[in-house]
């Protein structure tokens, strides 16, 4: 089945997925809506296959207005979770997986699912993976995202559904979200289909 995590790490991720779905400043707004429309024209004609894409990959820019603009420390963060994990990453889906020591996630209950990077004890990056969050979860997930959102003004871009979040807005995460689990176990469901 399709998952993201492991059973040995806090957390877990594919070096190819670090950063498709990024928490931003809301000043980022404009200019991200803006790139979304030049990916989906980038790749209007895009054919995948087994060898591959048939269009070059859309390099995304970094934001103008970086998160370590707004000076978050991840204990601060700590106060609207439950816990605090390390991050694992690996190059490929049999690599050995290896502890990223500037990195850390969060979580609300069982599963980490928001993680990022640091420097100088400043976060330089805020990730989300939604596929991480179970359908019990959701409301919790939704209000401690809306708390960092409002108290720092912050957006989700999923590059990978072409959507843009305000994180405050809890009513619009919870429906991500419960979009995203849908999606998930359909997924997963496709995969059972197959095997049977």
């Amino acid at each position: 089945m399709f998952k993201r995590s492991d059973d040995k790490h806090d957390f877990y991720l594919f070096d190819e997925d670090w950063g498709l779905i990024e928490i931003i400043p809301a000043e980022n707004k404009v200019e991200r809506e803006s790139v979304i429309e030049e990916i989906t024209e980038h790749h209007k004609d895009t054919v995948f296959a087994p060898s591959g894409w048939s269009t070059s990959p859309f390099v995304i820019c970094e934001p103008s207005k970086p998160i370590r603009d707004r000076k978050m420390t991840v204990s601060e963060l700590e106060q609207y979770f439950a816990g605090l994990g390390t991050v694992a990453t690996s190059e490929s889906f049999s690599g050995r997986a290896i502890i990223q020591k500037h990195c850390f996630s969060l979580k609300v209950d069982k599963k980490y699912a928001l993680y990022g990077s640091q420097k100088d004890g400043i976060i330089d990056f805020l990730g989300f993976e939604p596929d991480q969050v179970t359908e019990s979860e959701v409301d919790a997930w939704a209000e401690a995202l809306g708390k960092v959102g409002t108290a720092h003004n912050l957006i989700v871009v999923d590059w990978n559904w072409h959507k843009i979040i305000v994180l405050a807005d809890r009513e619009a995460m919870k429906t991500y979200l419960r979009q995203r689990i849908q999606h998930l176990d359909e997924l997963n469901q496709a995969i059972r289909n197959r095997h049977d």
